[in-house]
């Protein structure tokens, strides 16, 4: 049973995993990875992750085959995924963040941190500006930013991004780079 889509994990204090397909399947260490799969025997996932612990039991989530399609097709070609790379830390912005937020706005990616350095970092951008416009494509969600990035965009690549900060829109161009390895 397909519970929620579009949810996002935290993993690790600087990782988080968006655009998953929240499922009641089973999932235990040792069988992630299997398929998700719709009533027609489709593939429209793959289980990744289970939350256990004192906050929830058992709620699992897969990776959207329109995510893991292309990482296997990068893993094909490249021997790795490489994608274009903004350095930021992000979430969705939503009436109910905005309001208690104070922000200007009410959809849009939140700039959480940037890292020093990257692609935004030094195109200007701040923690706390919300990504509006990408190369002329409205960024509504952190969904819209990956497939974005993941779509229509190549590394090296200038691009137009809009942000409001505080009310105010400000305009930059970036470089997008590839996602530093470590």
């Amino acid at each position: 049973v397909v519970s929620a889509l579009g949810r996002s994990l935290d993993v690790s204090a600087d990782v988080t995993l968006h655009d998953l397909i929240q499922t009641s399947a089973v999932i235990n260490p040792g069988n992630s990875g299997g398929p998700l799969l719709n009533l027609k025997g489709e593939a429209v996932g793959i289980t990744t992750a289970i939350i256990r612990g004192s906050e929830a039991e058992g709620i699992g989530f897969a990776v959207s085959t329109e995510t893991a399609i292309p990482v296997a097709q990068q893993l094909i070609q490249n021997g790795r995924v490489v994608w274009p790379w903004l350095g930021i830390s992000v979430a969705d912005v939503n009436p109910v963040t905005a309001a208690e937020m104070g922000l200007a706005v009410q959809e849009g990616a939140l700039v959480r941190s940037l890292q020093r350095g990257g692609p935004a970092f030094r195109a200007g951008m701040q923690a706390g500006d919300v990504l509006l416009e990408m190369g002329g494509e409205k960024v509504a969600t952190v969904r819209d930013l990956q497939r974005l990035l993941r779509l229509k965009f190549k590394i090296g690549e200038v691009i137009d991004v809009t942000v409001d900060r505080k009310g105010e829109r400000l305009a930059f161009k970036l470089v997008l780079e590839a996602m530093p390895r470590p």
